[in-house]
């Protein structure tokens, strides 16, 4: 369902979905090149011998780092993704969409400089609104 809002909180609420969506794709980005790199990594310490005994490291050492950063890197992009999800459907004035773009800045708050600026900006644009967190509905709706 879409919400009724004045110009001025219309067009806060768009530039902080545009900025969630921004910021929530680089997130995706960063968490597949951390995902894949650390698998390489994990790979290349199975190949390569040691320095000391000339010999590899076994195998379940470097399933064990590559599947850890798997797991890492993917868990930050599902997370970004979500935040993408959240940052096009508050730009399409889903009511819901505000309830879950304040999580996704509760979220990023410790994600300093850039998720901090930016989870102050979201709080302060919801708490500015003045048709309420929920809105109002739309004629028809």
């Amino acid at each position: 369902m879409e919400v009724e809002r004045s110009r001025a909180s219309a067009d806060h609420y768009a530039l902080i979905a545009l900025l969630w969506g921004l910021w929530s794709g680089l997130g995706v980005l960063i968490g597949l090149f951390a995902g894949f790199f650390f698998a390489g990594i994990g790979g290349l310490v199975t190949v390569l011998p040691d320095s000391n005994t000339g010999e590899p490291a076994p195998a379940w050492l470097g399933l064990l780092f590559g599947g850890f950063g798997l797991g890492v890197g993917g868990l930050i992009a599902l997370i970004s993704l979500a935040g993408i999800v959240v940052a096009i459907c508050l730009g399409r004035g889903h009511r819901w969409a505000v309830v879950g773009i304040a999580l996704v800045a509760f979220m990023q708050a410790t994600n300093f400089p850039v998720g901090t600026v930016m989870a102050v900006a979201t709080f302060w644009t919801i708490y500015k609104d003045p048709s309420g967190i929920f809105g109002r509905r739309t004629p028809g709706t």
